[in-house]
């Protein structure tokens, strides 16, 4: 087995300590070899490899204007506007750990997306979603404050009790939920804001996580006893 590089190493401890996503799914499905990354965001395949590195990743995403080395990373790439197919066409049971990360605010037919990634798990397949809540609009938009409306493409909002429903009704199961962060992006957060303020940057993505304004929930599909 090739021994990691110094920086890959790096790259791996910001990434699960500073990242909510892959904080969680390093304790949930540290084992994980079919992903299903719904929402392919900039560098999404590069990060998943650098925390699972043996993954196989089938990226999913309405729009494929990602570069060509991000390309390469991914096993599979499917172009899917999930209004119209919420995940229908994906594999059933194919996936050790689907991921649906900042998607469903922007569509407004989440709850079934979320009961079709259910169907796509292996049985014991992990599911990670990750949203903003309700705590994203009550303070007003600011240099110093994240809003809901900040992203013009954002659609509506998902409760935590909803979502969790949505996976209860088909066939998963519950395993962790709450306020997504991590305990070093806490710890971090006020050096971090101050580098900002002196740099004159937007202060509010750095507290969006600390305002527990952002919801995490970890699902799992249950194991065939």
């Amino acid at each position: 087995m090739d021994t990691p590089r110094p920086a890959t190493i790096m790259n791996r401890f910001l990434l699960t300590q500073l990242k909510s996503k892959f904080f969680n799914i390093r304790r949930f499905a540290p084992q994980a070899v079919d992903v299903l990354d719904v929402g392919v965001a900039n560098r999404s395949a590069f990060e998943m490899k650098q925390v699972l590195p043996a993954c196989r990743y089938h990226g999913v995403d309405r729009d494929a204007s990602f570069d060509e080395q991000e390309r390469a990373l991914m096993q599979r790439f499917t172009l899917m506007d999930l209004e119209a197919n919420p995940l229908a066409t994906a594999e059933r049971e194919a996936y050790d750990l689907v991921v649906i990360n900042h998607v469903l605010e922007h569509v407004d037919n989440g709850l079934q997306v979320v009961r079709q990634a259910v169907g796509c798990l292996r049985p014991g397949g992990t599911l990670y979603l990750e949203v903003p809540n309700i705590r994203s609009l009550r303070r007003a938009s600011s240099r110093f404050s994240y809003h809901f409306h900040d992203d013009p493409t954002h659609k509506r909002l998902y409760s935590e009790e909803e979502l969790c429903n949505a996976v209860i009704s088909a066939g998963g199961k519950i395993v962790e939920c709450g306020a997504a962060s991590t305990p070093l992006k806490t710890l971090l957060s006020l050096p971090r804001a101050l580098l900002s303020l002196l740099r004159g940057q937007p202060l509010g993505h750095l507290f969006v996580h600390s305002r527990g304004a952002i919801t995490y929930i970890v699902a799992r599909r249950p194991a065939v006893a």
